[in-house]
């Protein structure tokens, strides 16, 4: 019995910090990278569709913060990228409903009509960043990808605290045996 504890705290702590995530136990294959793009100009929209989706990304599309509130609470995303203006729920309204959702996903303020206001009150709703249109789609694209990368490392570093804490917790019940 305690040779087949041993065994899985072993394969536990190699699966959860194994530095070759190309060994047979560890075969299977990450899902695309997911944004969700929030505007209400279609055609800023199928830019900003094309471009990401030309680099690998996994893109869903909204024209009103409702509609992308919603999106994010169904499909698992990396980020966000939202038009400061559009009807109904503004960029920042949508910033803390997708902060309720995943505190710590990113979501990239993008205007038109920058305002030292509209700047500080995406900063207090904890948006990732602001941009003012027009911007270089490759600074967009570091921009994105900076936050997606943020992100992945800090969900990366909860599932390898939570993979220890289980760890600690099945070396405890094993030495409680013993």
């Amino acid at each position: 019995m305690l040779h087949f504890a041993l065994q899985d705290v072993m394969l536990f702590v190699c699966e959860a910090f194994c530095p070759f995530p190309f060994l047979p136990w560890r075969c299977a294959m990450p899902e695309p990278t997911a944004i969700l793009l929030i505007d209400d100009e279609e055609d800023i929209l199928d830019v900003l569709r094309e471009y990401f989706e030309e680099k690998g990304y996994r893109v869903f599309a909204a024209t009103s913060g409702e509609d992308g509130v919603d999106i994010a609470r169904r499909e698992d995303l990396n980020m966000v990228l939202v038009d400061l203006r559009l009807p109904g729920m503004d960029g920042t309204q949508v910033v803390e409903k997708v902060r309720q959702i995943n505190a710590d996903l990113p979501v990239v303020i993008i205007t038109a009509y920058p305002s030292f206001e509209s700047a500080v009150k995406a900063i207090r709703a904890r948006a990732y960043d602001y941009l003012v249109k027009p911007f270089q789609m490759s600074y967009l694209g570091m921009v994105v990808e900076n936050a997606i990368r943020e992100y992945q490392l800090t969900q990366q570093s909860q599932r390898f605290q939570d993979r220890l804490a289980e760890a600690k917790e099945i070396v405890n019940r094993v030495k409680d045996r013993t």
